[in-house]
């Protein structure tokens, strides 16, 4: 069984049936992208994944490091180790970027003194060193919002990283500091356990900077996909 494994899964929104039947496993410490045009499901599949209550699961089962988290709400699943990075991540006021990852690391039993080193290490990482004291996401550019959804990842540490189109609104620049934050990821997963195996999403073809494809399948409307080098099977009924 895979880190991530997902059976014959079923969601349907508003009345229409977006995935049918979608299985798949990713492999641990590995970088898995899944392409596909819009409507096609992706971010539908992200958002079950992760609990959304809009997104409910009919049929079909979810299992996190062999753990069936189905009916687990968001907050377990978070603390088991899901990570969803969004496609248009929301701002919060009056929640500071630094506190909000402080709780969250400290709700995941990290130690403060090695949250402190780690955050104030990402901030540099991903040139964010005057956003650090900022509200979350508060006035962010795009590009901005997308490098602090990787910095929550680099901080959190978590088992499975779900990331909705890293690469959207991002300009070029922007778009190899997040390849590189995916790749030093999956360098630390193959010698660290607590680093995350990803599933990047996206609606286009690599783009420049974007070598942090290593394992591909496509998607279709509904969930029918082809996979390419890839462990992340994903198949329709």
């Amino acid at each position: 069984m895979g880190i991530l494994e997902v059976r014959e899964l079923v969601v349907t929104v508003e009345g229409k049936k977006i995935l049918k039947g979608v299985s798949f496993s990713l492999e641990k410490g590995k970088i898995h992208a899944l392409m596909g045009p819009n409507g096609s499901g992706k971010s539908t599949l992200a958002f079950a994944l992760a609990g959304h209550p809009d997104y409910p699961v009919e049929e079909g089962r979810i299992f996190l490091n062999s753990e069936d988290i189905t009916e687990l709400p968001p907050y377990e699943r978070a603390r088991r180790g899901l990570f969803l990075g969004f496609q248009y991540p929301p701002e919060v006021e009056g929640v500071r970027l630094r506190e909000f990852l402080r709780l969250a690391a400290a709700n995941c039993h990290e130690p403060f003194c090695e949250f402190q080193k780690l955050y104030l290490e990402s901030l540099a990482y991903f040139r964010m060193d005057e956003l650090g004291d900022r509200e979350l996401n508060v006035g962010f550019s795009g590009g901005e919002k997308k490098r602090s959804e990787l910095l929550q990842m680099r901080v959190l540490r978590p088992k499975v990283a779900l990331l909705d189109e890293p690469d959207s609104g991002v300009d070029v620049d922007g778009l190899r500091l997040i390849a590189a934050g995916i790749e030093e990821a999956a360098r630390l997963g193959q010698r660290c356990s607590s680093s995350p195996t990803t599933l990047a999403s996206s609606n286009t073809s690599p783009s420049p900077g974007s070598s942090y494809w290593t394992r591909v399948a496509s998607c279709g409307k509904g969930g029918q996909s082809s996979r390419g080098r890839s462990n992340a099977q994903v198949t329709r009924r």
